[in-house]
């Protein structure tokens, strides 16, 4: 049985079509900010620009805003942070963070260290399709505590970049 010279040159296509695709450098995107904390809280996660979006009681997993946030957090991947208050003057320190599990530890060095700042306190992240949202308990960066009642506080941030 004779081939045809379409089979043939078909053939010859699919093989070189093949090791094309076998050469190739496909390169994958970096993940998202929000895919890096879909696994959950991890210093890849944290490190960025966070907005003190607000300050909330925590009543066993519900969370009720009693307070706008006013400030920004950095967290940088040496392990450095910054917090800068309203006003950029008002409340800012510095110092150094870890995190391990649910838990980010930080100790505060330079600057306004509010009481509680040099502690190791739960936090949670959420990814919502806005953008990543950390609450970290016990509000150790900011001075929220005039005229607030929050008896479990709770700064609320979200992911700036």
């Amino acid at each position: 049985m004779k081939k045809s010279p379409f089979v043939r040159f078909f053939a010859l296509c699919a093989c070189a079509s093949l090791s094309f695709l076998a050469c190739s450098d496909e390169k994958k995107d970096p993940p998202t900010h929000n895919e890096l904390c879909l696994k959950g809280l991890s210093k890849e996660c944290l490190t960025g620009s966070w907005r003190l979006a607000g300050i909330e009681n925590d009543n066993d997993g519900n969370y009720t805003e009693v307070a706008q946030g006013n400030g920004s957090l950095s967290l940088d991947a040496d392990g450095e942070y910054g917090f800068e208050g309203a006003g950029g003057s008002f409340n800012t320190h510095y110092g150094y963070w870890t995190v391990n599990g649910n838990t980010l530890s930080i100790t505060c060095t330079a600057g306004d260290c509010p009481a509680g700042s040099n502690t190791t306190v739960e936090a949670k992240i959420t990814t919502t399709g806005a953008g990543a949202v950390l609450r970290v308990h016990g509000a150790p960066f900011s001075d929220y505590r005039d005229g607030i009642n929050a008896p479990n506080p709770v700064e609320k941030y979200t992911f700036m970049q």
